[in-house]
């Protein structure tokens, strides 16, 4: 599985990044910070092309569940800290690794200063969620328009398709209450030669 993924720092992130770049889409990169250590040449990348930031973790297959609070607490400071470090931009979005979290985690983020939160599908708005104290929105990641499922169990034109359906309703939804659309690209998965082409058809450079 690791060679799998790591086609996607080899091959994919490159055409990935080039293919954004020349439709001047700037991403929003869910990052681990092992990324920063062992993958200097992509985080400068990422920082040459002005793409944000959101803290994934450590590594997507550590999870948080059983932190303490202290630690967690401290988890989401060194976060930040090594982000900056890295790349001179200040988080202020999380999405959990593995989708992990724990019953404080919406507090904790919003004490460290956090702005948002991923893991929460059940929208197509970012919203206000409860916390004891400060403020943290809701910006839904998506399982649906995601190309984890671009290989299996539908191909590279189905999820064409999906993509500009989804589009097309949130557009007209849009006009009267704004709406929030994610594409769910991983390097290993539509960097891919087969899938990239997916972006250039589904590429919206004017809208009426």
């Amino acid at each position: 599985m690791y060679g799998y993924r790591d086609y996607g720092n080899r091959i994919g992130f490159w055409r990935l990044a080039e293919t954004l770049s020349r439709h001047g889409v700037r991403a929003s990169a869910s990052v681990t910070t092992s990324v920063f250590e062992h993958l200097p040449e992509i985080t400068k990348a990422m920082v040459d092309l002005d793409w944000d930031f959101i803290l994934h973790g450590v590594y997507n297959t550590r999870d948080i569940y059983d932190l303490t609070e202290a630690e967690e607490r401290e988890y989401y400071k060194r976060g930040k800290e090594q982000t900056f470090q890295a790349t001179g931009k200040h988080l202020k979005g999380v999405f959990g690794p593995a989708q992990s979290k724990t019953p404080r985690t919406l507090d904790l983020l919003a004490e460290a200063g956090f702005v948002y939160h991923c893991d929460w599908f059940h929208d197509d708005q970012p919203f206000p969620l409860n916390v004891s104290k400060g403020k943290l929105i809701s910006l839904p990641y998506s399982l649906e328009i995601n190309d984890a499922g671009i290989h299996a169990p539908f191909d590279s034109e189905t999820f064409f398709r999906m993509i500009c359906d989804q589009f097309d309703t949130l557009y007209e939804e849009g006009l009267e209450s704004g709406r929030v659309m994610c594409i769910a690209m991983h390097p290993y998965e539509m960097g891919r030669p087969e899938a990239i082409g997916v972006l250039d058809k589904a590429a919206i450079e004017t809208l009426p």
